[in-house]
Formats: C-alpha cells, sequence, structure tokens
C-alpha cells in the first residue's frame, strides 16, 4: 500500500500468471503491398506535385496513341484519306482543286499511268511472259 498526496491509500492489482496462454487461432495475417504501394505515390506526389501531372499527361498520351494506331489499323481510313487526295475521281479533293483551282496562278502537273494488261494478268490461264502488269506511262500533262 501506498499513500498518494491526497492521503488516500492506493493499492496495486497485479494478476496472478503474467505469462501469455496460447491460443489455438493464429493472428489475420494482413497484405501490406497495396498499402505500401499507396504511402509510397501519395509520398512522393506530396514531394513531387509535377510528378502526377507528368504521369496523367503520359498515360493519356499512350492512350491516345493506342487509340489512333489502333483505328487506323483496324479500320481503311488511311486508305480513304489517299484515294480521296491522290486519286482523279468523283468526290476526290485532287479532282475538285483540278475544277476549281484555290489560287489564280496555280499550275497542276498530272501524271497518268495505264495498265493495259489487267485482265491477262488476272486470268487463270495467263502465260509465262505475262507475270508482270504492263503500264504505260502517260504525262505529265500540266495546266496552267
Amino acid at each position: 500500500m501506498r499513500r498518494g498526496s491526497h492521503g488516500l491509500t492506493t493499492t496495486t492489482i497485479t494478476p496472478p500468471d503474467m505469462t501469455r496462454r496460447s491460443s489455438p487461432y493464429s493472428p489475420i495475417k494482413t497484405d501490406k503491398s497495396m498499402t505500401k504501394i499507396y504511402y509510397f505515390v501519395s509520398d512522393g506526389i506530396k514531394r513531387e506535385p509535377l510528378k502526377l501531372w507528368r504521369s496523367l499527361f503520359l498515360l493519356l498520351l499512350i492512350a491516345l496513341c493506342i487509340a489512333f494506331t489502333s483505328t487506323l489499323w483496324f479500320t481503311n481510313a488511311f486508305w480513304i484519306t489517299v484515294r480521296r487526295f491522290n486519286v482523279f475521281e468523283n468526290n476526290s479533293l485532287s479532282l475538285d482543286y483540278f475544277q476549281h483551282p484555290p489560287v489564280e496562278r496555280m499550275s497542276m502537273c498530272i501524271h497518268i499511268y495505264n495498265y493495259t494488261n489487267v485482265d491477262r494478268f488476272y486470268s487463270d490461264e495467263s502465260e509465262e511472259e505475262e507475270d508482270q502488269l504492263a503500264v504505260d506511262f502517260l504525262g505529265p500533262y500540266c495546266f496552267k
């Protein structure tokens, strides 16, 4: 027994056995890897706030590149654009420029290629001398 500062006596009770009893259950183990990653990332963002913006910009840039590449790879958008700019046909940009030049004093030169043996080239009974397309070059025709 001890006497306190106010004149009251206090007693300390100690348990008879201070040893830890064994339990049939093991403690639950938690996976702290995600917690470590979270604190690593959040601590890095607190130290360098531009790091987050750089990472987001890089991620957005990669996503746009993948989207653009897959659009060109899985569609005919590239070949439609090539035909629109380079082939003289109805509703093509080159034919429209030829009919209505955007500049007053503009000259345009056209190179025309004519394939003369397409039917024989694609037929099954083609002879050995017809293993290549015969191409006739016409032009250039220059218009001012």
